[in-house]
């Protein structure tokens, strides 16, 4: 299932992105107002900065949005050997917008929306490959800058590893956008 959970490094702070159900979990974990933890032995104790909670609408629209998604962890082991071996860019970013539309199917799964219309995804951009390790496996990632016409929230994850920081989702402002 779709981790309603989610920490992530934002702006250099850790943050936990909620989604869903999960807003209602962490609401009584702040309720506790004893953020005393043990990590590797130490007692820490931590302080919150800043709580904001946002509302967003998942939904499939006429238009397109461009995003960035970071550190994102698109393959499996059987799309990873497909990967390796297609010779051109086109067909590497075709089985990459396959692999970003599922994702984004299994998000509204997750959130229990059944999509009706036709989801547009086109990779504009892979910058950043690199290898990271997830569950003690060294895998693939990248940066891609995209456009769908899915509405996303910001800082929510798709791909592997989204409930520690991986596939963070980010809108880009367009041109209109960045002179308001």
């Amino acid at each position: 299932s779709y981790p309603l959970i989610q920490y992530k490094r934002i702006n250099g702070s850790a943050a936990i992105v909620c989604v869903g159900e999960g807003t209602e979990e962490i609401a009584s974990f702040f309720s506790n107002q004893n953020y005393e933890m043990e990590i590797s032995g130490r007692k820490e104790t931590f302080e919150i900065e800043s709580v904001v909670a946002n509302q967003w609408l998942l939904q499939v629209w006429e238009s397109d949005f461009q995003y960035t998604i970071r550190k994102w962890l698109p393959f499996s082991e059987t799309n990873y050997a497909k990967y390796q071996q297609l010779q051109g860019i086109k067909e590497k970013a075709e089985l990459l917008e396959s692999i970003l539309t599922g994702n984004m199917l299994s998000l509204c799964k997750g959130f229990g929306i059944q999509v009706d219309k036709h989801i547009r995804c086109r990779i504009v951009k892979v910058e950043n490959e690199c290898l990271y390790k997830y569950k003690g496996v060294r895998m693939q990632g990248m940066d891609v800058v995209f456009q769908t016409n899915i509405s996303l929230a910001d800082f929510v994850g798709l791909g592997k590893g989204v409930s520690i920081g991986h596939g963070v989702v980010k809108r880009m402002k367009t041109n209109n956008e960045k002179t308001k």
